[in-house]
């Protein structure tokens, strides 16, 4: 079986969505500094709890996992985790087109 995740698949998501505005793995991973990561635990902490939060370890996951939880993780929910993607996207207004006809 292994051992436990230390990161829930939820933060690894996160960093997935950093990747088209940071431009790499690196970059994304980069994003989240100790300052950063303790907002994302504080985040947690507003809107799940304190004993959820608690689960998040003090700093955020080194490059190798996130490239681990890649492929075991995220890849096998890839046509879920895309058709999931584009029905908010559908959602979304457009900051592009506006409203108003001028």
């Amino acid at each position: 079986m292994g051992c436990p995740r230390r990161y829930p698949a939820l933060v690894y998501l996160l960093l997935a969505t950093l990747l088209p505005v940071t431009g790499s793995k690196r970059s994304a991973i980069g994003a989240l500094p100790p300052s950063q990561w303790s907002s994302v635990r504080a985040a947690v902490r507003r809107h799940a709890g304190r004993r959820t939060a608690a689960l998040l370890p003090s700093h955020p996951p080194t490059r190798a996992q996130y490239l681990y939880a890649e492929q075991h993780i995220l890849a096998p929910a890839i046509d879920t985790l895309q058709d999931a993607f584009k029905e908010l996207a559908h959602r979304q207004p457009s900051d592009e087109a506006p409203d108003h006809p001028w």
